[in-house]
């Protein structure tokens, strides 16, 4: 038999109505909400809210609020198969596990450059400006055991690999034809 991972539980779209907030959800999420909303504007729901049998928020708060905001009437949600002190253990783990998570700033720079369409979500995060990841001004939690050494080194980086890009390219290219004339020059002289 294969090594396999199942969802714990079964989807069901949810009427918005009939899910109930944990009445003593830890996380403050509310900061949370706009850019959450914001990407499930531009994406879709990727990641279901998790209920327990009682159609309680387990994971998801911020989602939720986000879809309320937006007028939205139906959830797909995963009814989970945890049991009570499994659940007020799992929606603790699930968001303390995220804030273990660091950005590694060589990936994540070139990322948000290529992204066509970020600026929205600057509003909403703006230290994820990629400026301000180069180096020129930190101040967000977001780089929690980034030092600006680190984030100087990778700006150092990602200009070395730049400049040894156009080197190369530019030690490829042997003769340039002008459009507008029709002369060529040899660019290795």
């Amino acid at each position: 038999m294969e090594n396999q991972l199942k969802l714990n539980g079964r989807l069901e779209l949810v009427p918005i109505e009939k899910i109930v907030p944990y009445w003593r959800n830890p996380r403050n999420n509310d900061d949370a909400v706009g850019g959450v909303e914001e990407s499930i504007n531009a994406y879709g729901l990727n990641v279901p809210l998790v209920l327990d049998s009682e159609y309680v928020i387990i994971t998801g708060h911020t989602r939720y609020k986000a879809a309320k905001r937006n007028g939205v009437t139906h959830i797909e949600c995963l009814i989970s198969n945890l049991n009570h002190d499994q659940a007020k253990a799992y929606r603790i783990i699930d968001n303390e596990s995220s804030t273990k998570a660091t950005w590694e700033l060589t990936n994540l720079i070139p990322e948000i450059r290529e992204l066509v369409d970020f600026e929205p979500f600057l509003i909403h995060y703006p230290e994820l400006n990629p400026d301000i990841l180069d180096g020129k001004s930190i101040g967000s939690t977001a780089h929690a055991g980034v030092s600006q050494e680190d984030i100087n080194n990778t700006s150092d980086a990602l200009g070395n690999k730049f400049k040894d890009l156009v080197d190369s390219r530019q030690k490829a290219i042997k003769t340039y034809v002008c459009p507008h004339c029709g002369q060529s020059f040899d660019t290795n002289s």
